[in-house]
């Protein structure tokens, strides 16, 4: 049996070791800056990169139930901003092409993930559609999304996929390259919805009228 004393060294070193992994987070992400946005300034030199890429993507068509090719062609640049002192808050930013569909040139979701990763800050878009254009769900399933629609809830686990595959990889999601292993992503996502239900049936059952 591990005695106290023993125990609180463990945990010190523990903290050690997430301090030491943050500051190589930021370290890295501070290299990486610089190169990402030279990579972005020649991308844009790419017919329909960003279309492509995200098209080739097998993850959005189990992410997002409305995935519209000709709107995703539209797309000029995708882009993710890690803040600079917190390693937990990233941006994603993604630029459009004028389109039938609505009227922001940019959509832009800010979060920022909690220290445990149950939970994120969001900051998200409001997305300006034009007369007539807005997406619905699917009737079959009223909680349905699309792409451009993530951009304005609060989900923030797709955020990750984004963050740590999608973008970093985004040249061999182009290609069909990309042989990363999505189930990771799949299992955290059911995990949160899971969660999220059973948030939601803990608020119903709180609010039922007693008989």
């Amino acid at each position: 049996m591990i005695s106290d004393e023993i125990q609180q060294q463990l945990e010190r070193i523990g903290k050690d070791t997430a301090d030491a992994d943050r500051q190589l987070f930021l370290q890295r992400n501070k290299l990486m800056k610089p190169i990402y946005a030279k990579r972005r300034e020649i991308l844009k030199k790419v017919p329909n990169f960003w279309g492509t890429a995200l098209g080739n993507n097998q993850m959005m068509v189990t992410l997002f139930e409305d995935v519209d090719q000709d709107l995703l062609n539209n797309i000029t640049d995708f882009h993710v901003e890690h803040d600079d002192e917190n390693p937990d808050t990233y941006t994603i930013s993604v630029s459009f092409a004028k389109n039938d569909d609505f009227e922001n040139e940019t959509l832009t979701k800010k979060i920022t993930v909690s220290d445990d990763g149950e939970s994120a800050e969001v900051v998200k878009s409001t997305i300006n559609w034009k007369g007539g254009k807005k997406r619905k769900a699917a009737a079959a399933d009223e909680e349905a999304t699309s792409f451009i629609d993530w951009f304005s809830n609060d989900d923030h686990i797709i955020g990750s996929f984004f963050r740590d595959d999608f973008f970093p990889d985004a040249i061999n999601y182009y290609n069909g390259e990309d042989d990363s292993d999505d189930e990771e992503y799949l299992d955290e996502i059911e995990l949160g919805s899971e969660d999220e239900d059973d948030e939601e049936d803990d608020e119903e059952e709180e609010e039922a009228p007693s008989k």
